[in-house]
């Protein structure tokens, strides 16, 4: 008997042979073609070749024999513990579109991030699309809690990106910063990527050409919002206005005040690790929102220490949170 799909919007017109690599990725390119030679794939009902081309609402079979390698594409495990950890973490979901508050600890994808139980507890929706894997669209540091963006379908993924392309998604972060700032200030860089100490730096001059920003750098800009001071901090808001690896980390450091705790990047180091969140994302197009993400325990508690209780939740309630 075959393995029948149902191929959905995300899969529209797209080569068969790409909606198989996708469909079963655990297996080779050779594997993928040999299938396409031995007549082994029909499109509704009629012999395929590999650079013909599906359309949603077509039914894909794939056959194979006892002697085959079994080539049917492994579901991630369901498992109540994901489902309900994954439940407490979700802040939003549209049809393209899942947010969560990311816990500390966390990576955006790899060995310790969230994808598995992602694509747990998406598996029953995954209709929209056989050639399309959700995945982040953004990254968050692994010790920045917050916000983080998962594309549900291709659409998901290409309206997200158009907006982190056109500078229309506005992101607000809160973070506990070294010294005092007393006013409003725009940190303007440029800054480059050093792979050898996985940390970002300043560089001078803003490079003319794309292929001389990748190795001398790109313009960063972030907003800094002061709340309060209390002794040797600043709880603040910032609001970076371009997307750099590490870019408020870096620029912090640059302007004299470090996150507190951040001893990569220069702050002397403490018994509790930097706080940066990642508390809000709005946008306006396709259609607004306003997605705002709690602070965690461990960073509200630190924050209450230092500030007392009535004074930070007076702040927080400003910043809707």
């Amino acid at each position: 008997m075959p393995q029948s799909y149902e191929l959905g919007a995300d899969d529209d017109g797209r080569r068969l042979d790409r909606i198989l690599r996708k469909l079963l990725s655990d297996h080779s390119l050779g594997d993928i073609h040999a299938l396409f030679r031995k007549r082994r794939v029909k499109l509704n009902g009629k012999r395929v070749s590999a650079k013909d081309r599906g359309y949603a609402g077509d039914q894909l079979q794939i056959y194979t024999t006892n002697q085959a390698q079994d080539l049917e594409p492994m579901a991630p495990p369901h498992t109540k513990h994901h489902e309900s950890e994954l439940d407490r973490l979700v802040v939003f979901e549209s049809p393209d579109l899942l947010i969560l508050n990311k816990p500390r600890g966390v990576t955006a994808h790899g060995e310790h991030s969230l994808l598995p139980q992602i694509l747990d507890y998406l598996h029953s929706q995954r209709a929209a699309s056989l050639s399309f894997t959700p995945g982040p669209v953004h990254r968050l540091d692994r010790n920045t809690t917050g916000l983080i963006v998962y594309a549900k379908t291709l659409q998901g993924a290409r309206t997200f990106s158009q907006l982190l392309h056109s500078r229309s998604l506005h992101k607000r972060y809160l973070a506990l910063l070294s010294g005092n700032v007393e006013q409003d200030v725009t940190w303007s860089d440029v800054l480059r990527r050093d792979y050898r100490t996985h940390t970002t730096q300043a560089t001078e001059h803003e490079p003319q050409t794309p292929h001389a920003a990748a190795e001398y750098g790109l313009a960063a800009e972030t907003r800094v919002l002061p709340l309060c001071g209390r002794g040797s901090a600043t709880l603040a808001v910032l609001e970076p206005k371009t997307g750099r690896t590490h870019q408020i980390r870096a620029q912090a450091a640059l302007h004299g005040h470090p996150l507190v705790g951040d001893s990569k990047y220069g702050a002397p180091a403490t018994h509790q690790p930097y706080i940066l969140h990642a508390f809000q994302l709005a946008w306006e197009d396709p259609t607004p929102e306003r997605v705002l993400a709690p602070l965690p325990q461990e960073s509200a508690a630190q924050l209450t220490r230092l500030f007392g209780a009535q004074r930070l939740d007076s702040l927080l309630r400003e910043l809707g949170l």
